[in-house]
């Protein structure tokens, strides 16, 4: 009786540490960073083929927690890919274009590579 649960718990293990393979080529820039309107959860990749099954992808950003978890939790929310990338970079040249938010990004980040401590070399207190 315990090989065979000894056995299943392998077999459980070893299927939850496979990996799928990636099946995007490119990026989603925003893939974690936008969130779901509904439920709040991180968009994530997605893609779509037509009704025919043939292989035209259409790409969008989705619901993280609709992809992983289903309908019960929430619902798809996709966005095509490029308007969404349009879209936020559109509004990120927006504010960026504004001077005294662009300086303060620029102070804040001059500030924290004056303020960063290094570490000292390995063996440099050693006499």
């Amino acid at each position: 009786m315990h090989d065979a649960l000894w056995e299943k718990v392998q077999f459980l293990n070893q299927k939850k540490s496979f990996t799928p393979s990636r099946i995007f080529n490119g990026e989603f820039l925003l893939s974690g960073l936008i969130r779901c309107p509904k439920c709040g959860a991180a968009m994530v990749a997605s893609r779509s083929k037509t009704k025919t099954g043939e292989s035209v992808n259409r790409l969008y950003y989705s619901c993280g927690a609709f992809r992983s978890k289903g309908s019960s939790v929430c619902s798809a929310n996709s966005i095509q890919k490029q308007a969404a990338e349009d879209e936020i970079m559109k509004r990120l040249a927006k504010v960026l274009s504004e001077k005294r938010i662009l300086t303060a990004i620029v102070d804040r980040i001059n500030h924290k590579l004056t303020t960063r401590t290094i570490p000292a070399p390995v063996g440099a207190n050693a006499h």
